[in-house]
Order: C-alpha cells, then sequence, then structure tokens
C-alpha cells in the first residue's frame, strides 16, 4: 500500500510536471485525477490496517490535513476537494464509533483520539480560512462539538456547564474578533447547551452557586458585549442581548428559590426586583425594568399565598409579620425610584399598598 501510494502520487506530479509535448490536455487531467484518488485511497487503506481503531478517525483527518496542504499547494490541485471528502470520513469515524452512543468517556484513547479530532478540525478550518467560509464553518462545528465532547469526559460533572459556558464566550470572542458568523452561532449553540446542562445538573447539586454564578456572567457580558456590538451583526444578532438577559436574570431568580429558605424566597426576589429597577434605570436598560415588573408580581403572589395558606411554614408569628412587611417595604423603595409621572410608579404603589394592607388583615 505505501508502494502504490508512492507510485500513484509520482505519476500524479509526472502529470503536472510534464512538458506540453508529453501529454494532451485531457491525459494530463485524467491521470493527475486518477493517479491523486489511488494515491489517497492507498494512503486511507494502509493507515486502516496499521492504525489502532481507536486512533483511525484522528489519523484519516491527519491525513485530510497534509492531502489539504498539498491541493493548496497545487502539488496536484486536486487534493483539495478530495482532502474534504477523507476529512469527514475521519469525522464520521471518530463521531461514530468514538463518541456515539453517548457514554462515560473513562477510557485514554478515547479522550486523546475526541482532543486530537478537535485540534484537527481546527487545523483545518485555519488552513482554509482564506479560501472557502463554507469549509471553515463545518470545520470549526466539528471541532466545537469535539471540544464540549472532551470537556464533558474530562470534567467533573458539576464543572461541565460553567466550563463549556466559558467556552461558548470564547467562541462568541473569536467569531468578533475574525468577523465569522458560524463562530458566534457556535459560542450560541454552546451557551444553550450549558444553561441546559445547568438546569439539570447544578440546580440539583449540592454547591451549585460558584456554576451558577459563572453561567450568569457569562450571559450578562454576552448581552452587554451585544448591545455594544450591533452594526458589526447580522440582523438575527442583533436581538440576542435580551435573551441572555432574560435567561441570567431567571437563573438568579431559581438560585435564590433553591438557596433561600422557603419562607424568605419571597422577600430574596423583592430585593432582587429593587435591584434590577435601580440597575435598569441607571444604565437605562428598559428590559431590565420589565423584568423587575413581573419578578414583583411573583414576589406578591408567593407572599400572599404564604401569608394565607392553611399550611404554617413560618416559625412564628414575627416571622410572617417580618417577611411580609419586608416585601412591602421593597415595593415602597422600588416605587420611590421611579419618577412622578412615570406609570409604573402606580403599578409598585398598588402593590406595596395592597400586600400592606393583606398583612393587616
Amino acid at each position: 500500500l505505501t508502494c502504490a501510494a508512492a507510485i500513484a502520487y509520482l505519476a500524479a506530479l509526472c502529470a503536472l510536471r510534464s512538458g506540453a509535448d508529453r501529454f494532451t490536455p485531457a491525459e494530463r487531467e485524467q491521470l493527475q485525477f486518477t493517479a491523486s484518488v489511488v494515491a489517497l485511497a492507498a494512503g486511507v487503506s494502509l493507515l486502516w490496517k496499521v492504525i489502532p481503531d481507536t486512533y483511525l478517525g484522528p489519523a484519516w483527518m491527519a491525513l485530510a490535513l497534509v492531502a489539504l496542504e498539498l491541493g493548496l499547494r497545487r502539488w496536484p490541485p486536486e487534493f483539495r476537494w478530495q482532502a474534504y471528502f477523507v476529512g469527514a470520513l475521519g469525522v464520521g469515524r471518530v463521531l461514530l464509533f468514538t463518541v456515539l452512543p453517548f457514554h462515560s468517556i473513562t477510557a485514554t484513547p478515547e479522550r486523546i483520539a475526541i482532543g486530537s479530532a478537535a485540534l484537527l478540525a481546527y487545523g483545518f478550518a485555519a488552513r482554509v480560512f482564506a479560501e472557502s467560509r463554507r469549509a471553515v464553518d463545518v470545520a470549526s462545528a466539528c471541532g466545537s462539538f469535539f471540544v464540549l465532547v472532551e470537556l464533558w469526559a474530562l470534567l467533573d460533572p458539576v464543572l461541565v456547564a460553567p466550563i463549556w459556558a466559558l467556552f461558548a464566550l470564547l467562541l462568541t470572542e473569536a467569531g468578533f474578533r475574525l468577523d465569522v458568523e458560524s463562530l458566534r452561532t457556535q459560542g450560541h449553540a454552546t451557551g444553550l447547551a450549558a444553561l441546559g446542562r445547568l438546569s439539570v445538573v447544578n440546580f440539583e447539586a449540592a454547591h451549585r452557586i460558584p456554576a451558577v454564578a459563572v453561567v450568569v456572567a457569562a450571559h450578562y457580558f454576552e448581552s452587554w458585549r451585544h448591545r455594544g456590538l450591533r452594526e458589526r451583526l447580522q440582523a438575527w444578532e442583533c436581538t440576542l442581548d435580551r435573551p441572555y438577559l432574560y435567561t441570567a436574570t431567571g437563573l438568579i431568580v431559581v438560585l435564590l428559590y433553591k438557596e433561600l429558605q422557603a419562607p424568605y424566597v419571597a422577600v430574596g426576589w423583592a430585593l432582587l426586583t429593587v435591584a434590577l429597577l435601580g440597575i435598569g434605570r441607571a444604565i437605562d436598560l428598559r428590559d431590565l425594568g420589565y423584568q423587575s415588573y413581573g419578578l414583583a408580581v411573583l414576589a406578591l403572589g408567593r407572599t400572599l399565598a404564604l401569608e394565607f395558606s392553611a399550611a404554617q411554614i413560618f416559625a412564628s408569628i414575627d416571622q410572617r409579620i417580618a417577611v411580609g412587611a419586608a416585601v412591602a417595604a421593597c415595593f415602597f423603595i422600588a416605587q420611590f425610584l421611579i419618577p412622578q409621572e412615570r406609570p409604573s410608579r402606580l403599578f409598585y404603589s398598588l402593590l406595596s399598598t395592597g400586600l400592606a394592607t393583606a398583612l393587616l388583615f
């Protein structure tokens, strides 16, 4: 197989370098194509015979990278398109025989194979960056997927979500720096995966505050970054700052629910209501104000439900009074943060007065 690959490659170079009097144009093209296919097929077969099964996918991807380099240098140019096929073969091998079906990847050879595949895919994307953006999109997406799987295999389950969130920031920032839309898209998809992982795993873990804090900070940063770079974004990306803003606040709301004792959840939500309203007015961000309105209604509903609930969860009447008074006080404070002419001032006034009335009753 080695001899066949070498001889076929020499035949391709012969057709490429020979003078015009030795081959007709049709002969030259046919010999270059046939010889390059035979050389690459012999290389693929050789690796299949001598490389361990776990490392076969990365080996094919490495061969594709070599063929791509030769094709871009026109030694011969046919290698470029054939390299795409061999690279896809390697990616498929890693995906179908190492990653799927999803399982606990504890074996070191599997981890090495997935990590190598990620690096080779990114190397492929970097090499064709100036040649084909479509190839960059596909190759970088494969690399990002393998990185996510590698992190999932290597890290403690509690750390997967926050590290994925940081990797999402890295992808979107690279997309901004290189002006590659697909990298930003991969960053958004990775951020969504981190959010899903956090919701399933971390909220039920004992030490959830650091992990949730990292994801919340990442989402707030993404929202701020998108607002500052609207002129460089595609039309569909210009509205992504708002979902990130709402998911971050939603995570804080759920974290307060999980961390605080049942009687004090409404107090935590009420304090967050005041904080969102104050920050939103300070930086002129209306969405924080809208979140404040919704959270105020949620805090009011929970407080009323607890105050009038038949099942007493308060330790004493003093605790019951303190919780109701604290929530009402937060609503009064929110009222004074809003100018007199704004209708939302009346909204908070009604909430605070209504809750105080219910508490007295």
